[in-house]
């Protein structure tokens, strides 16, 4: 199982913390806060049948401290084959991301940088892609539905940042042709 599942886990232990607070102003807290980790990744392959997974599971031992969610995960699902004696090579699939509800920080544009916030929490839908890509040598077309499930969702409540909203529903395409010498 070692080629297909890697298990890691970390524990963090931060004593007098900085951070922005909800004014913007910078905080040092007195307190230790530690994090604790562990991911769990696997890379399974069937034939053409591709299942790539992240798992996070985190806990905090305060939340003012870290502002993490407690579970993050993305997995991927795709077939990869080859076509044409081997000239064309297509992979086509489904990428979901899913993360636990959090307060996570704000941003602020005017100090470019974030700060906490109270008011907001994110996360607790799913974010599901679909994408095909086909490769010929060194030229290369894609297509990638981002965020098809929006297109059924009634009311629609996802943030990437707090006041920040997340992508919408949109269909990227592209061509990338790599040139050599």
């Amino acid at each position: 199982w070692n080629n297909y599942i890697d298990l890691t886990t970390s524990v963090a232990v931060v004593d007098n913390m900085v951070w922005l607070d909800t004014n913007s102003r910078p905080y040092q807290t007195d307190e230790r806060g530690w994090l604790s980790q562990a991911c769990l990744n696997t890379n399974i392959k069937i034939g053409p049948f591709h299942w790539r997974t992240f798992n996070l599971l985190q806990f905090a031992s305060d939340n003012d401290v870290f502002r993490v969610p407690t579970f993050a995960c993305k997995h991927s699902y795709f077939f990869d084959f080859k076509m044409f004696k081997n000239a064309l090579s297509v992979q086509t699939g489904v990428d979901l991301r899913y993360n636990t509800a959090f307060y996570a920080d704000a941003y602020n544009p005017s100090l470019a940088a974030f700060y906490r916030q109270n008011d907001v929490e994110i996360g607790n839908y799913i974010w599901s892609d679909i994408f095909a890509s086909l490769q010929i040598k060194h030229a290369t077309i894609f297509l990638k539905l981002l965020h098809i499930n929006a297109l059924w969702e009634t009311t629609p409540q996802y943030f990437s940042l707090p006041h920040y909203p997340g992508q919408d529903f949109t269909l990227q395409w592209g061509f990338v042709w790599k040139f050599f010498d």
